[in-house]
């Protein structure tokens, strides 16, 4: 099932740079949020079986931009938490002071 217009135009992604650098790396288009939530799930997240239905409830119950920014959220979270585990190993900083 393709979104609708008022969900395209309601969707706007999470502002995170390394997610819209994603986004854009593999041509992962504004307008095809219901891509860029399959592409999320299955290749970035590869969620189990069980998942998947988390996310259909939460379509079903708050619709489908609310449960793209949930997958969006998850990644977001899991790279921050990566950066920050590997940023004390690294000899220079991350960000300049």
């Amino acid at each position: 099932m393709s979104s609708t217009k008022p969900e395209i135009e309601a969707y706007r992604p999470r502002p995170y740079d390394p997610l819209l650098r994603l986004y854009e790396q593999y041509s992962l288009l504004l307008t095809d949020p219901e891509k860029r939530a399959r592409f999320l799930a299955e290749d970035v997240l590869r969620l189990t079986m069980t998942d998947p239905d988390v996310v259909m409830r939460l379509t079903h119950t708050k619709g489908k931009v609310a449960a793209l920014h949930f997958l969006e959220d998850m990644v977001v979270d899991i790279h921050r938490s990566s950066v920050r585990k590997h940023a004390s190993t690294l000899s220079v900083p991350l960000s300049p002071k």
